[in-house]
């Protein structure tokens, strides 16, 4: 028999009236009631305590279910601090020299075991999470170009190289890590190449005079003040910053260009007498002198290259407003070329409309001189050659006859150019046969200073038309004649000027035999050929190049020489030498040492397709040195069977008489040794950088 909570108490009156008639107690009494005793009713009670007991439960469950959780937290955390540290040891040991293909197979192994722990003891681990602690590794121990030396020990001392070594389950480990560190080296290297490039363009704008000239005013004026502040803002932001873009160094490059014509604006305003020697800076800046000898290869290119040459002379002291038109001009030049450039692919066949610009830059100046001789007017050879000159889309100087026409037939324009410079030598052929007899006449002169005189008066009156195509022979007798006693180049002073026209018209005329072209070209592509093994070595010195030291520097141009003179069949340079002597602004060829000598003060070879130019264009003249040797060497009936013996002799009347470009440099650019090196040189850079960038 139970018992209830209301029978060990009596009941209130109330209480038992209600209980006895039925009715519901009420609320506020029953809740009075209730507390009579200090107590909660019976129901509320129990579920109070139930409730309790399930908090304490539920409490307790949960400590009992987080302290394993966080005990397998925290063995993962150790788990994968344990690879990190397996990982940097790796690292460590791949990039010192006493690394073996043994030590590396065994931090493989432990680094191998110490994912499989961090695997177990880590519900939540994956491929990805691994493959993200490689690279955090990696790119915080081994940041920037620092992983470029990592790279380096990968192929010298490489996991992949011992690959035997490594057992075949730790093979995919291996292999994730090397494709890891040498996707991060090429990320590294497309950076600094970035950074090259920029800096490159920045250096050839020529706004540094006026920089410093500016800057060294003491009384400015708000003008000149604030145009100084706007390009230090400028050239500020032109710094390189990681994760720059090219179209963002781009952009940043002409606002300080635009920033620099404002400074050279001022400057001319304010202090005029300052003015000019920034104004030839900038006028005789690098891109404005590339843009000066670049040959068009189509009409957009024509056009603007005939719109910058027009009034250009590097000889004159050029007013601000030619200084900026101009280098407008060049920029918009340089900018065409190298679109153009960019998207025609190696291999791939030239155009119609490029095979006749490119015959048309090689014979524009004949054409030119043939056009301006003197002629009857019912001369038939004039009249035939300038009917075919008219017939052509573009006048000699690749400008359009009608620019509302639409694109010409290219094809049928270059068979009308060959027409032309046919009807050109058949006008010239009797005025060559009349030359040649007057050369011969001279030969009978017992006089050497009055043969020498009537040499130079035969020179400057006849045509550079009639000269350029005089057979070699003639050419070398009439310069011959025309240095009469000389045995050296005199002085550049009035007194010589009829003896130095004379010879620079002759130097002008003495062009580069087809074929020696041939045979360069040939040496070229063999060149070409062998530098292509060694192309991921040049890929990074051309990124890299403006991190070298001059050690390393002079090794990578070293190979480079001894492959090219390997090429051209001659010896190597005894030496390359870095110099600050500020005489040598660029490149020199020292010939009794057989040393090419590089130029520091202006910085010029921090261009890595520069240096490639100035370091063939004076292996050249290495080359050109043993080539006049070796011919001359040889017994006269042998000299005419050598394949080069003409431009070999070329080369050899050119030594004793060289110009120097401080004294002219048009003639010092239009004489044999200068005009084949200048070519080879810009061939081979443009060649190699088309060979590095597919």
């Amino acid at each position: 028999m139970g018992w209830s909570w209301g029978s060990i108490r009596s009941k209130s009156p109330t209480e038992t009236g209600a209980a006895s008639s039925g009715a519901a107690p009420d609320p506020q009494q029953t809740a009075l009631a209730g507390h009579d005793v200090g107590t909660a009713p019976p129901q509320g009670f129990r579920h109070r305590i139930a409730r309790g007991i399930e908090q304490i439960r539920r409490r307790l469950s949960s400590i009992v279910t987080v302290v394993p959780r966080c005990v397998r937290r925290a063995a993962a955390c150790v788990q994968q601090r344990h690879a990190r540290s397996q990982i940097e040891a790796l690292l460590d040991r791949l990039a010192s020299r006493q690394a073996s293909a043994a030590g590396l197979a065994a931090d493989l192994r432990k680094l191998s075991e110490a994912k499989q722990q961090w695997a177990l003891s880590d519900p939540q681990f994956s491929e990805e999470a691994f493959g993200d602690l490689l690279r955090t590794v990696l790119e915080r121990q081994w940041p920037g170009k620092k992983v470029l030396h990592l790279e380096k020990a990968l192929h010298e001392r490489c996991l992949a190289a011992a690959g035997d070594s490594v057992p075949e389950e730790l093979r995919p480990l291996r292999d994730q890590l090397s494709a890891l560190i040498t996707t991060q080296a090429d990320s590294s290297r497309a950076v600094e190449g970035l950074k090259a490039k920029h800096r490159n363009e920045l250096q050839k704008m020529g706004f540094g005079t006026a920089r410093q000239i500016a800057a060294g005013i003491l009384w400015k004026g708000p003008v000149l003040s604030a145009a100084l502040k706007a390009f230090d803002q400028a050239n500020k932001a032109c710094e390189f910053k990681p994760g720059a873009t090219e179209a963002q160094l781009r952009a940043a490059r002409d606002e300080l260009e635009h920033a620099g014509d404002n400074l050279l604006d001022a400057l001319d305003r304010t202090h005029p007498k300052l003015a000019p020697a920034a104004l030839s800076a900038r006028y005789s800046a690098t891109a404005n002198w590339r843009a000066v000898h670049i040959q068009p290869k189509n009409q957009a290119q024509a056009d603007l290259y005939n719109r910058f040459v027009e009034g250009h002379n590097f000889d004159t002291s050029p007013g601000k407003a030619l200084v900026l038109d101009k280098s407008r001009q060049a920029k918009a030049l340089l900018r065409e070329v190298a679109e153009h450039n960019t998207q025609r692919q190696p291999g791939t066949p030239r155009t119609a409309e490029e095979q006749y610009f490119r015959e048309l830059s090689r014979q524009r100046r004949y054409l030119e001189r043939v056009d301006d001789l003197d002629s009857a007017a019912d001369d038939p050879d004039m009249k035939e050659f300038q009917a075919l000159l008219a017939q052509l889309p573009t006048s000699p100087q690749g400008a359009r006859r009608d620019p509302g026409e639409a694109a010409p037939d290219y094809a049928k324009a270059l068979e009308t150019l060959q027409l032309t410079v046919e009807a050109a030598d058949q006008k010239v052929a009797m005025l060559i046969a009349d030359t040649v007899e007057q050369i011969a006449q001279l030969e009978r002169e017992s006089s050497i200073t009055q043969r020498a005189k009537q040499a130079r008066q035969l020179v400057q009156r006849t045509s550079l038309a009639v000269l350029m195509k005089l057979p070699v022979r003639e050419q070398l007798i009439l310069l011959r004649q025309v240095r009469g006693h000389l045995r050296g180049q005199p002085p550049n002073d009035p007194r010589w000027r009829p003896f130095l026209d004379a010879q620079s018209k002759l130097y002008r005329a003495m062009q580069l035999s087809p074929a020696f072209l041939r045979h360069e070209k040939e040496q070229r592509r063999t060149l070409m050929s062998w530098l292509q093994r060694d192309k991921k070595m040049l890929r990074e010195a051309r990124d890299l190049w403006h991190t070298y030291t001059p050690g390393q520097m002079r090794d990578i141009m070293m190979k480079i020489a001894q492959a090219h003179s390997r090429a051209l069949n001659c010896e190597p340079p005894q030496d390359i030498r870095f110099t600050t002597d500020p005489d040598v602004k660029g490149y020199r060829w020292l010939r009794d040492q057989r040393v090419i000598l590089v130029g520091t003060v202006n910085r010029q070879f921090l261009d890595f397709e520069d240096m490639i130019a100035g370091l063939c264009h004076e292996n050249s003249h290495n080359w050109q040195d043993q080539l006049a040797k070796q011919v001359q060497e040889e017994h006269p009936v042998s000299q005419e069977d050598h394949p080069l013996h003409e431009q070999a002799l070329s080369f050899a009347a050119n030594h004793g008489f060289y110009i120097r470009a401080n004294t002219d440099y048009l003639a010092y650019r239009s004489q044999p040794v200068e005009a084949h090196a200048f070519r080879t040189g810009a061939k081979f850079s443009a060649d190699l950088m088309r060979m590095l960038a597919s």
